[in-house]
């Protein structure tokens, strides 16, 4: 008996040497990393000619050129080996970051802090506010009659609100208390300056909280646009409805970020106006100026930016999967910047210059879906 069962076996074995040369034949060259998640495809119980593409599972070892093993993490079949020919790579989903993150180490840009507390006595006065020259005369006269019965909103000091009240409750928590990053002496200098003004008014004040977080500095244009309606008269309602709501809740109001009867609007780092959205230019032009990234915070930094103007990236998920592999927990902090990661550097920068202007749907035409 053990005569006939060795007979089968090597029987058995050359059988399956061509069977396995075969299809190895369609073998893709890919190469799976341990810890990578893979889709298996697995035949759909109880229909054994019918297969389905489940998971993701991890891959825990390559066992020969075409096989690894994968887990399934049932309890079944924990374990198993599978032909690389029913293997695909999982991509995450990007992230869309819209956080700026900087490094400890790294120093922060010395860019001028937007001044919280103005000095102008213009900002103190319905005299500051802007008024576009597309206004006529008569137009900036009914603006100026609204303002001026409204005119103790408009004042240096920031107002304090009574309609509501934010508590923080840490509970039990342990405390966290962060590193201060390294900042210029110039942005030093605009802190303190910033910080002791606010002492004197009594916004903030001194603490001995464990909690600590850095100071992150986002300058920001000294100016806002308003919003002009369709109807002159009823932008003249509107306009007394927000100075009551401003009243009613304490708010002052800085005039020069005021602008009566403008045409377009800066709204959310989106360049509005006219039945159109589009990015700003200057977010563009840090984009195009961006050098190849070294660490993953500062992959993670370049993808918060890019990934806040995706709508105008036509398949923007595709075209950063590569940077996004780089911010996987299991990479190393010092990026292995590749060919295929420059690329994808590259072609955002490229689709960002070109990226299309979002215009209001016109309902006139036929829409394709």
């Amino acid at each position: 008996m053990a005569e006939y069962m060795d007979k089968a076996s090597k029987n058995l074995e050359a059988s399956q040497q061509p069977q396995k040369l075969w299809y190895d034949q369609k073998a893709a060259m890919v190469e799976f990393q341990p810890g990578q998640k893979v889709w298996v495809l697995e035949p759909v119980a109880p229909r054994a000619l019918q297969d389905r593409w489940s998971g993701p599972y991890p891959v825990l070892e390559r066992k020969s050129q075409v096989t690894y093993l994968v887990d399934l993490g049932t309890s079944r079949t924990p374990k198993r080996v599978i032909h690389v020919n029913r293997l695909k790579l999982f991509h995450d989903r990007a992230d869309v970051n819209l956080l700026m993150v900087t490094d400890e180490d790294q120093e922060a840009e010395s860019e001028p802090l937007p001044d919280l507390l103005s000095t102008d006595p213009k900002d103190g006065s319905v005299d500051g506010v802007i008024y576009s020259d597309t206004l006529s005369g008569q137009q900036q006269s009914d603006c100026r009659k609204v303002l001026q019965q409204f005119a103790e909103l408009f004042s240096l000091t920031p107002g304090q609100t009574h309609l509501c009240i934010h508590d923080v409750d840490t509970g039990d928590s342990m405390p966290v208390k962060n590193k201060i990053f390294r900042q210029s002496d110039q942005v030093k200098e605009s802190i303190k300056v910033e910080v002791h003004k606010m002492l004197e008014l009594g916004v903030i004040e001194h603490s001995d909280s464990p909690w600590a977080c850095p100071v992150v500095l986002v300058p920001k244009p000294d100016t806002k646009d308003g919003k002009r309606e369709m109807s002159w008269q009823d932008h003249l309602v509107h306009l007394k409805k927000v100075l009551k709501a401003l009243q009613a809740a304490g708010l002052s109001i800085k005039a020069s970020k005021c602008q009566r009867g403008q045409g377009t609007v800066v709204y959310l780092g989106h360049l509005v106006g006219g039945g159109q959205v589009q990015p700003l230019q200057p977010k563009i032009q840090t984009i195009v100026d961006w050098t190849a990234p070294k660490t993953q915070t500062q992959v993670r930094a370049f993808l918060g930016l890019t990934g806040y103007y995706r709508r105008f990236v036509k398949g923007y998920g595709s075209i950063v999967t590569p940077l996004t592999e780089l911010t996987s927990k299991k990479m190393p902090k010092k990026v292995n910047w590749t060919v295929e990661c420059q690329q994808a550097f590259d072609t955002l920068k490229q689709a960002m210059c070109t990226a299309p202007v979002l215009k209001a749907p016109d309902y006139s035409k036929q829409f394709i879906v």
